[in-house]
């Protein structure tokens, strides 16, 4: 702040009174080159005149005049080019230095810089509802973007009486009561029995049935937020095949270990589909996914950690969506979906 005023001041009151004084040297040099000029023109009228007297006399003073002449000429062009190069400065400096002084004044005083705004976003999680009845879908609250984990509410899946048929083929009494999960251009549903926990991606928004797209899931086996290497799991697609593979660090994962003629390395299963569902009637992407539940070593009534992204493409242009948007930060703010328990 106090920086600030004193360059305020400067820039308001000291430019001023520094043109005033360069204002005031400029004249006083112009009339002290005037008042020599003035006095010297008196001195040489004035020996000129003697010169003048010295003549009538009867002295011989042709000689003397001829070469005083030509110095007092050389003298009076020497003086009068300083003298001409002298107020030629001044009177430069006189427009230079108002100008650039009125510059800096309207840089600084009149035109402020505008303070930089620093904006904190923060989240709010929404409690999820334990009852049993049909669930609304509601939106993921969006996690403060730092490595700082936010409080996540718990989700809670609900109980399949039937296993769910993984076919490709939505079927509204599959996945009925299903936990609902907002994934921007769908939803995801989620339910599990004492074996699997069953993921649908409902991708509503793409309509192109071009058999283009990629998913994953990621699981924090050990629950502790962080990156367990050769322990937490990421389930994705190999060559056509659904592959498991460890996470080795934040940023690192395991090759596909899978191939066209291999034996995959999972039980789970998952199979992509195209076709309506109790979301959209219009025949859409889908993904039907059954992971089992020893495989993320969890049982019913337990607690997983799960993050859920995939990537497709409609309207033009590739599109990428991750639940939750900072799954970019590995395991620091999954969701966290408390399985089911047999009513």
């Amino acid at each position: 702040m106090f920086i600030a005023f004193v360059y305020f001041f400067a820039a308001g009151l000291l430019f001023p009174l520094l043109l005033l004084a360069l204002i005031g040297f400029g004249i006083w040099i112009i009339w002290q080159l005037w008042q020599r000029r003035r006095k010297a023109r008196d001195a040489i009228g004035r020996y000129r005149q003697k010169l003048d007297e010295w003549e009538q006399e009867g002295y011989d003073v042709s000689e003397f005049k001829r070469t005083w002449s030509g110095n007092i000429y050389e003298t009076s062009s020497k003086k009068r080019f300083a003298g001409r190069g002298v107020a030629l400065m001044v009177i430069s400096s006189m427009i230079v230095v108002p100008l650039v002084s009125y510059l800096i004044y309207t840089i600084t005083v009149k035109s402020p810089s505008v303070p930089t705004q620093t904006l904190t976003l923060t989240s709010t999680p929404t409690p999820m509802s334990t009852s049993t009845s049909t669930p609304t879908p509601t939106r993921l609250t969006t996690p403060t973007p730092t490595l700082t984990p936010t409080p996540t509410a718990v989700l809670v899946s609900s109980w399949a009486t039937t296993p769910v048929q993984v076919d490709g083929v939505v079927s509204t009494a599959e996945w009925q009561l299903a936990l609902p999960i907002n994934a921007t251009y769908g939803w995801l549903l989620i339910k599990n029995d004492a074996v699997n926990l069953y993921i649908l991606i409902d991708v509503t928004a793409d309509t192109y049935d071009d058999n283009f797209g990629y998913f994953s899931l990621i699981f924090d086996i050990d629950r502790n937020k962080e990156v367990t290497p050769g322990v937490d799991l990421m389930y994705g697609l190999c060559l056509g095949k659904l592959n498991i593979s460890h996470l080795l660090g934040p940023s690192s994962v395991e090759g596909c270990v899978s191939g066209p003629n291999s034996t995959p390395n999972t039980l789970s299963q998952y199979r992509q589909g195209f076709g309506p569902s109790s979301y959209s009637a219009t025949s859409h992407l889908v993904w039907e996914c059954a992971i089992r539940l020893a495989e993320v070593k969890a049982s019913p009534g337990e607690t997983v950690r799960l993050g859920v992204s995939f990537d497709t493409y409609f309207q033009g242009s590739e599109h990428y969506v991750r639940i939750p948007p900072s799954l970019n930060q590995p395991l620091i703010n999954l969701m966290e979906i408390r399985l089911a328990v047999e009513p």
